[in-house]
């Protein structure tokens, strides 16, 4: 469990030293993390998508599976195949 209390703690700094607002829920399925909010829609993984749909739903306005297959098979994922803009 104390990875749980790493993260707990990691979480509550950002809270301080951030102007962002972080919300934080736990979901059971293993590349969870690896998913991309844009404004209200989450995009996750069409291979995720059978897990995680259901459970995100409650969350997001939208949810979007995209096909990244090809970039799994280089350990890719949204997160690292995304760039951030500020507008």
């Amino acid at each position: 469990m104390e990875d749980n209390e790493d993260a707990q703690a990691m979480f509550e700094e950002l809270q301080k030293t951030t102007a962002q607002h972080f919300k934080s829920f736990q979901v059971s399925v293993a590349g969870a993390a690896n998913t991309l909010w844009v404004g209200d829609t989450l995009l996750i993984s069409s291979t995720l998508a059978g897990d995680l749909e259901p459970q995100f739903k409650q969350l997001a306005g939208e949810v979007v599976p995209v096909d990244i297959s090809e970039f799994h098979k280089a350990d890719g994922g949204l997160t690292c195949l995304s760039l951030i803009f500020e507008l």
